[in-house]
């Protein structure tokens, strides 16, 4: 495991004006009210937690804080070493999404004893709708542990400037508005649950319902691109895996339906029909609940939900680089994940052995299973949100444990 290192306030001072004045051109990103320096002179150590919406996140709440950041991040990115060499020279904490890693909490302690300041997306993930996604409960442990201050970053307007799914970024507004969240005192009354309460509370936050109130234009080419990524189903023939996009229009290549995607990230009808969704959030909560149905009927006759075929499946373990191992078709039976390789060879995956699961990428499904890590890379524009979702929905009621992403136990001295 990569040890994280102290970022030099030099370079991180240099970075950040570089990187914040690139940021400002091309998002047009601004601080709410007068950033940490106006938190009460709030020194370090301290903790700043983040809702997650945009490959350039901690780069938006680094941008305004006058010291270096270290943020606990994915070790995908880890496996490239330039990329790595570039993450430990600013301190980045290595992290396995949504694996247990007393690694990261070790590092974590190191930073908050050379009075750092350490960074967390509690969400553990990007979102896909510009909505919350769960925070990770033992986020409130790590909190309770560590005893420090917690700042939130709240993002606003990161999400439409490139949504997930997004080929191309858009200028409109980005803003970051920073708060203290939780104070070492208040800390120390307050149990787990009701820190983590708090927040949940303070990074509650939804781009669309935001957006339809201030209707901001965010300004970009091939708005739509990429879209079906995330929206994988039709709403007018409910077929999974049919919708196109090209330019800003979006459309079934099977029934026709067809909509465009507008500056203010909202769908106007193109094909004279009505109107099924407003915007990518209502859409996806409809394909979602349509999935948990279809789901809750291959149940009773174990059909598959859906499949796609040329599929390369990869192995590795953590910071390793992944190698390619097989080639075939990936299937959703209602029982287990079922891959087939051009041989004709069966690998099944049991549900309730199957942790870290996430999309890396944005078109990459990952997860580990019997401590290795396989990642599943599809063919262009075939999405791998889909397969997320009905593995996630599947493995309800299987007694897979709770996501832990922070481990915090008796053996672990956390200090003071």
């Amino acid at each position: 495991m990569a040890k994280p290192t102290r970022a030099p306030k030099i370079l991180n001072t240099a970075l950040r004006i570089v990187i914040r004045g690139y940021l400002t051109r091309r998002f047009n990103l601004t601080v709410v009210g007068k950033g940490i320096k106006g938190i009460d002179e709030l020194k370090s150590p301290y903790l700043i937690v983040a809702n997650h919406t945009n490959f350039w996140d901690p780069f938006f709440v680094a941008s305004f804080v006058p010291k270096p950041i270290h943020f606990v991040t994915a070790d995908e990115y880890f496996r490239n070493p330039l990329v790595k060499a570039a993450l430990r020279l600013v301190g980045a904490i290595p992290k396995s999404k949504f694996i247990a890693d007393f690694d990261t909490v070790k590092s974590i302690l190191k930073v908050k004893k050379a009075g750092g300041i350490i960074g967390v997306f509690p969400e553990g993930r990007r979102n896909w709708d510009g909505g919350p996604e769960p925070v990770v409960y033992s986020t409130a442990k790590l909190i309770k542990a560590l005893k420090l201050p917690v700042v939130t970053a709240l993002l606003k307007g990161a999400h439409l400037s490139k949504p997930r799914w997004a080929k191309k970024p858009r200028r409109g507004l980005v803003s970051v508005t920073y708060n203290v969240l939780l104070t070492p005192e208040e800390i120390a009354k307050f149990t787990a649950d009701e820190i983590y309460k708090r927040v949940v509370s303070g990074l509650d936050y939804h781009e669309y319902a935001f957006q339809a109130k201030e209707m901001i234009r965010y300004k970009g080419r091939r708005l739509a691109e990429n879209l079906e990524l995330f929206l994988f189903t039709c709403p007018q023939c409910r077929k999974i895996g049919t919708m196109k996009s090209e330019r800003n229009d979006f459309f079934c290549s099977t029934c026709g339906y067809h909509v465009s995607y507008d500056k203010y990230g909202f769908f106007q009808s193109r094909s004279g029909d009505k109107l099924s969704f407003r915007n990518p959030k209502e859409w996806n909560q409809w394909q979602l609940a349509l999935l948990q149905n279809q789901i809750a009927s291959a149940k009773k006759g174990s059909p598959v939900i859906f499949e796609d075929r040329l599929v390369f499946l990869l192995q590795g373990s953590r910071l390793k680089p992944l190698k390619k191992i097989h080639t075939g078709r990936l299937q959703l039976p209602a029982d287990s994940l079922l891959f087939t390789n051009l041989q004709g060879e069966k690998i099944r995956f049991d549900f309730a052995q199957i942790s870290g699961l996430n999309v890396q990428q944005n078109d990459k499904l990952e997860f580990y299973y019997q401590n290795m890590l396989y990642r599943f890379i599809f063919q262009p524009r075939v999405s791998a949100y889909k397969w997320l979702k009905g593995i996630e929905l599947l493995q309800v009621g299987t007694g897979k444990p709770e996501q832990n992403l922070f481990p915090i136990n008796q053996t672990l001295s956390i200090g003071t």
